[in-house]
């Protein structure tokens, strides 16, 4: 339970550090009069150190409160969550680059299906070309 405390005390600290020193102080004053109760021989007197329980729960909200806060920030403006990737530290570089492709991907069929008319309408005006020369042929 001991190695648990220190890093909820540390990472509620960020967040909230009063409400992490005071589950910290609860939990330490809880650890006492338990082992106070242990010593002592009788196993009833044990469960007047339980309220350090209480200690540990404040630290780990104020954890929480941590880890939200960072979601938080790293969220971009306006709600929209973009994907990641897994191992990046600059999500700001990583954001631009999935909008960047995503936005590629959204206007290549578009592209595409302008070169096709843009060849047809090519097409089209070589056929009328042909045909104009062959009239002017036929014609002595």
């Amino acid at each position: 339970m001991y190695t648990v405390f220190i890093p909820l005390l540390l990472a509620g600290g960020l967040a909230s550090p009063l409400a992490s020193a005071f589950g910290g102080l609860l939990f330490l004053l809880g650890t006492f009069v338990y082992a106070l109760g242990y010593y002592s021989g009788e196993a009833a007197n044990r469960k007047w150190g339980s309220f350090q329980l209480v200690g540990l729960l404040i630290c780990m909200a104020a954890a929480a409160a941590a880890a939200h806060a960072k979601q938080r920030l790293q969220q971009p403006p306006g709600g929209q969550q973009q994907q990641q990737s897994p191992g990046s530290r600059c999500s700001s570089k990583g954001q631009l680059e999935a909008a960047g492709a995503q936005q590629q991907r959204h206007q290549e069929p578009q592209k595409l299906q302008q070169q096709q008319q843009q060849k047809q309408q090519q097409q089209q005006q070589q056929q009328k070309q042909q045909q104009q020369q062959h009239q002017q042929q036929r014609q002595p």
